[in-house]
């Protein structure tokens, strides 16, 4: 429930005020709202939560949760919600480059997968582009996972977004895209909210569904780096368009 996410927040928040060998350097939390064209039942919201702490004025370490839930299907005593973790660790080349890994996990219904990967970001100026490569296990499988997003600020205000997320199950010929476009608006105070139109698609055996999804929310980004270095991929959002097509 999103309760217990926030109160899981809440206290590694209260915990690393007293963590004093390592040194905060930025969160957030957010909220996302997304929906899908052909069906309304597949409305979800997400909420999550990331934080930072540098270990030396190179290494940090970050962590993060988020949980996704439908708003309006009922599927009767079946949780279908989905539950994403992801620890990282983080090495910074320069003001410009990090590179870094991850480990994580993800859970959807009664099934789990666990992911691991790299992951690399540059930035200059208003220009930020970031992408990873992973794999993982799904149910016994093996998975591959490609991502690539940048972001380019207009002024301090508006910035425009791309992103795109690739999943390969090798074993079972099945293959997940999702990419997106967007628009963020930054208050100047670490509030942003943002907008995003996007498709996810999937292939299996030769033969393809796709679907159009808007998404909606806000992000509030604290401490001294106003936010964290990565995001983890999210590898069984493909879910939600697996439900559209077989409800």
């Amino acid at each position: 429930m999103f309760s217990k996410l926030l109160a899981t927040t809440a206290l590694i928040v209260t915990g690393a005020t007293s963590a004093s060998a390592w040194e905060f350097t930025g969160g957030s939390l957010g909220l996302e709202y997304e929906s899908y064209q052909d069906s309304s039942e597949l409305d979800t919201a997400r909420v999550s939560s990331e934080l930072e702490f540098s270990i030396t004025p190179s290494f940090s370490i970050g962590a993060e949760l988020s949980r996704s839930e439908y708003l309006d299907a009922d599927f009767g005593p079946f949780d279908l919600s989905t539950s994403n973790y992801a620890l990282h660790a983080i090495y910074s080349i320069n003001n410009s480059i990090k590179v870094g890994a991850f480990v994580g996990g993800e859970s959807f219904f009664y099934i789990d997968a666990e992911t691991y990967g790299i992951e690399a970001s540059f930035e200059s100026g208003s220009f930020n582009v970031a992408s990873y490569l992973g794999g993982g296990d799904f149910v016994g499988e093996d998975i591959t996972l490609v991502g690539l997003s940048a972001s380019y600020g207009f002024n301090d205000q508006f910035s425009v977004t791309g992103d795109v997320d690739y999943t390969e199950f090798r074993d079972f010929d099945f293959s997940s895209t999702e990419s997106k476009i967007g628009i963020n608006y930054n208050f100047g105070n670490g509030a942003e909210i943002f907008a995003n139109v996007g498709q996810t698609s999937f292939e299996n055996f030769g033969s393809s569904i796709s679907e159009t999804f808007v998404s909606m929310g806000t992000t509030i980004s604290f401490g001294p780096q106003g936010g964290t270095s990565f995001e983890a991929p999210r590898s069984l959002s493909f879910f939600n368009l697996l439900g559209l097509n077989l409800g």
